[in-house]
């Protein structure tokens, strides 16, 4: 290819660096052409599609334009916003094909969630030593999206490639009730589940490695403080876990302290509670399991149930 230098020369300098390295990534020369590549974004749940996009982080996004001679690398680990913006504008390849493969959120690495995060030309997108001990603010919603085959046939106009993000993990929220007494609930720990492992994602399927089981001294999820449960009323008692997908064995487990009003703490009480006696036998991603556990009354048994609901994104940002 032979350039025609002359005083448009910056300008033609500039849509070159833009659009790659290659006449490929344009539509020929003229920069009345070019298309730029915009992106917008979506959350699926279960049941919904959330257009809100407040309790999103920016995101890591690869894509490759499909060539003659192979797939050619086209954003490498970019960084992305929620609205879409990417930095230095990239621009259409009149009829080459496209694919898009994005994780959230970017600088896993950085924050200590993951060692590695990876994706390959075949979509293969790898997140190694994910780690999702974070509770509250500090948990990490992981999510990924794809877009394939998406291709520019010329005429001006494209429109943006919409990610729909899917959630990765389980949600996983507990609350207490108590009956016709003040109570007082302390030392609370979830414990025998899985909350470390590889993640490998493919546009057909997501599976999870090398997983990371914790015991009861050894758990990240505790809320070592005490909450004060109204006669009558229920209290949130452990809220913003993010769960690797997984089986609800009969070594899942919640253990608390309790006393009722009136009662000295030295005569709290010692709870333990098997997750799996609510029949819910597997937590699956997307999804959101909050268990409801009441108090006795008298020298009756503590008793649990388990609703399971679409994602609920206002527990990832909650803050005791």
């Amino acid at each position: 290819m032979r350039l025609n230098f002359k005083k448009d020369f910056l300008l033609v300098t500039a849509m070159l660096v833009a659009a790659g390295c290659s006449d490929s990534m344009t539509e020929a020369n003229n920069p009345e052409q070019q298309v730029p590549i915009v992106f917008g974004t979506q959350v699926a749940t279960r049941a919904v599609v959330e257009s809100d996009k407040e309790g999103m982080d920016n995101f890591t996004l690869w894509g490759w334009v499909r060539e003659s001679d192979g797939p050619k690398l086209f954003f490498d680990a970019a960084s992305v916003t929620p609205s879409g913006n990417y930095g230095e504008k990239r621009f259409w390849a009149v009829g080459r094909p496209y694919d898009f493969y994005a994780v959230h959120p970017e600088e896993m690495k950085e924050i200590g969630a993951a060692t590695e995060v990876s994706c390959n030309d075949k979509g293969e997108l790898r997140v190694t030593g994910f780690d999702s001990s974070g509770m509250g603010k500090d948990a990490v919603d992981l999510m990924t999206a794809t877009k394939t085959d998406v291709t520019y046939e010329g005429g001006g106009t494209m429109p943006s490639v919409l990610l729909a993000f899917e959630h990765e993990l389980a949600q996983v929220k507990l609350t207490v009730r108590t009956g016709e007494k003040q109570a007082e609930v302390s030392d609370i720990r979830l414990f025998g589940v899985d909350y470390r492992g590889d993640l490998l994602w493919t546009p057909e399927n997501s599976t999870w490695q090398s997983r990371v089981n914790c015991t009861e001294e050894g758990t990240p999820f505790v809320h070592s403080g005490s909450v004060r449960i109204e006669a009558g009323s229920n209290a949130t008692v452990l809220d913003g876990v993010l769960l690797l997908p997984q089986p609800v064995t009969d070594d899942v487990a919640v253990t608390f302290k309790y006393v009722y009003a009136g009662k000295p703490l030295s005569e709290a009480k010692e709870a333990m509670i098997y997750l799996d006696a609510a029949q819910t036998t597997e937590w699956i991603k997307s999804n959101t399991y909050h268990y409801k556990i009441t108090l006795p009354a008298g020298d009756a048994d503590i008793t649990v149930k388990v609703s399971v609901d679409h994602w609920d994104s206002k527990d990832i940002s909650a803050d005791w």
